[in-house]
This record gives C-alpha cells, sequence and structure tokens, in this order.
C-alpha cells in the first residue's frame, strides 16, 4: 500500500496538477473503495477517507491525509453515494 501510494504521489499527481494548472478553476475528489490502514494491513469497515480539493477555495495548514487526518475533521458522509452531490454542489 505504501508504494503503491508513493507511486501515485510520484508519477500520477505531478501530470494531473500539471494539466489543470492552465484552468482557472477546478475540483478534483480522490477517495479509495475501502479503507486498508497501514497498521492493519487488512480491509476495515472504518468510513472511507476522502479528500476534496477545489482551487477556489483553498485551506491553508492542510499537508498531509490519511485515515487519521481524514478522522480528525469531523467531516462523514454517512451515505456513501450522496459524496458526489457534496463533491458537486459545496
Amino acid at each position: 500500500k505504501v508504494r503503491a501510494i508513493e507511486l501515485i504521489d510520484e508519477r500520477v499527481l505531478p501530470i494531473l496538477f500539471e494539466g489543470l494548472k492552465k484552468y482557472d478553476d477546478y475540483k478534483i475528489m480522490i477517495l479509495p473503495d475501502h479503507p486498508t490502514p497501514i497498521v492493519t494491513r487488512t480491509h476495515a469497515s472504518d468510513p472511507v477517507p476522502y479528500l476534496i480539493y477545489h482551487k477556489q477555495n483553498e485551506i491553508e495548514g492542510v499537508d498531509t491525509i490519511n485515515e487519521e487526518t481524514a478522522k480528525q475533521t469531523g467531516n462523514y458522509i454517512d451515505h456513501g453515494p450522496s459524496i458526489m452531490n457534496h463533491f458537486l454542489n459545496d
């Protein structure tokens, strides 16, 4: 898991964000289909951590996202499919 995340950080995200620079505004949502905490190394029934980035609504001081920082936000979406409405309308 750690190596896969590192590869996404190294190879995918730089290309994605370089391509997005030409737009004045955009949103992006990144999430897994299930949590797999590094501590247990297996699937968990915990809420799925997610990241929504909106260029026009940047938040200062947030530079790390993981299971623990996701829990600390207090953001929780009870009905998974409704996350798309949250993404599009907020």
